[in-house]
């Protein structure tokens, strides 16, 4: 069981949500997850936190939660700043990190600054980084190249978690294609 909160509103303060997290945690909770998103859902005047930051500081003020944000938006990311970051918190964390994502929702997040708009393209994009992305995270040279990705002979610090973190799928679970996809990887979020 877990609890769930946004990044955004009076969850925008990452002080906030790594004290929720202790609490959480000391209440026998098993995990703790948040949104990623980059602009306000339902306010379009809230403060919006980085799901990065934030959960640095809830790895930081917990032990044993594991702790994700839910669902990141991977066409809207580079592959090799994400591999790093994760890598980073899955250590920060002592190997507590699930990563989730998806295609991402509303279509703004993304027109908003130019992204990809295409939901077809976008689940494309979101494929071929996940291959790149688990290369990237294995720590041994990377030569990749794919129709929106490239990583040519590199090697980045891998993360705690071997063979490498797990990855869920979050999605509309009335779709076929969310589903396939969550098939291949390690669970599904639902939305």
């Amino acid at each position: 069981t877990g609890v769930y909160l946004p990044n955004q509103g009076p969850f925008a303060d990452p002080r906030r949500l790594a004290s929720l997290a202790a609490e959480a945690e000391a209440a026998g909770w098993d995990g703790f997850f948040i949104w990623d998103e980059l602009l306000p859902i339902f306010d379009p005047s809230a403060d919006v936190a980085d799901a990065m930051v934030a959960l640095s500081a809830v790895a930081f003020a917990t032990e044993r939660l594991r702790i994700g944000a839910m669902v990141s938006a991977l066409s809207r990311l580079r592959p090799e700043t994400f591999a790093q970051q994760t890598a980073t918190l899955d250590r920060l964390s002592g190997g507590r990190l699930v990563v989730g994502v998806g295609l991402g929702n509303p279509s703004e997040q993304f027109t908003a600054f130019g992204h990809e708009a295409d939901i077809k393209v976008r689940a494309a994009m979101v494929d071929e980084f996940l291959d790149v992305l688990t290369q990237l995270w294995r720590g041994s040279a990377v030569d990749f190249h794919g129709a929106h990705y490239t990583a040519a002979g590199v090697s980045m610090t891998p993360p705690v978690q071997s063979p490498r973190i797990p990855v869920w799928i979050g999605a509309d679970s009335r779709n076929r294609a969310p589903r396939r996809r969550a098939a291949r990887w390690d669970g599904f979020i639902p939305a």
